[in-house]
């Protein structure tokens, strides 16, 4: 393939598009065929239907071959439209029950915490977006842990778990992020 592929960067709460996640991977990224796009989306809860809504704009727009979520962003994924590639960084499935901490969500949360768990249960993955989807863990992560529920949903097979890393990857664990998005650049 000689053409540059769109990879979409969805950044988690309190996260930003220029964050040093998204920094890191566009570093690591060849850019001779990935081209990053990683914009700023709303760090309030209550705009996670915004921001899906932002992401699928910018999925029928910018046709990224592959999407990529952090935290709080895979669960915007998850919710977006699918038919590519999906690299999800400490995944959370349901941000009602699966947080560890809570208490860092803003005040909006409470209010739309019914309508996030309703989009948590209406999850109707097809066996293409499980075999599409690759999912990142830090062992140590004390902000969401669903390792359980990537697994019964996608699999063991796609999912790498970090020894002695908590929720925030850093560029040696990124790298194997990195790693994997060359992988599906050789099947797209």
């Amino acid at each position: 393939m000689s053409n540059r592929v769109n990879v979409l960067y969805v950044h988690g709460y309190m996260g930003s598009g220029s964050g040093d996640t998204a920094t890191t991977i566009k570093k690591l990224l060849n850019a001779d065929k990935f081209n990053f796009i990683s914009p700023q989306f709303s760090n309030k809860v209550a705009d996670i239907e915004k921001n899906i809504q932002q992401i699928n704009y910018i999925i029928e727009k910018d046709k990224p071959a592959i999407i990529i979520g952090n935290s709080l962003g895979t669960f915007e994924v998850m919710n977006a439209k699918s038919g590519m590639y999906r690299i999800l960084i400490n995944p959370v499935f349901n941000p009602v029950t699966d947080s560890l901490q809570p208490e860092i969500f803003d005040e909006s949360f409470a209010a739309i915490s019914d309508r996030i768990s309703e989009l948590a249960n209406s999850f109707d993955f097809s066996d293409e977006d499980k075999r599409m989807t690759y999912g990142f863990f830090g062992a140590e992560d004390d902000v969401v842990s669903c390792q359980r529920q990537f697994k019964d949903v996608f699999g063991a097979d796609n999912i790498t778990v970090f020894k002695r890393v908590g929720h925030k990857l850093f560029e040696s664990q990124l790298k194997v992020v990195v790693d994997r998005i060359e992988w599906m650049y050789d099947r797209i």
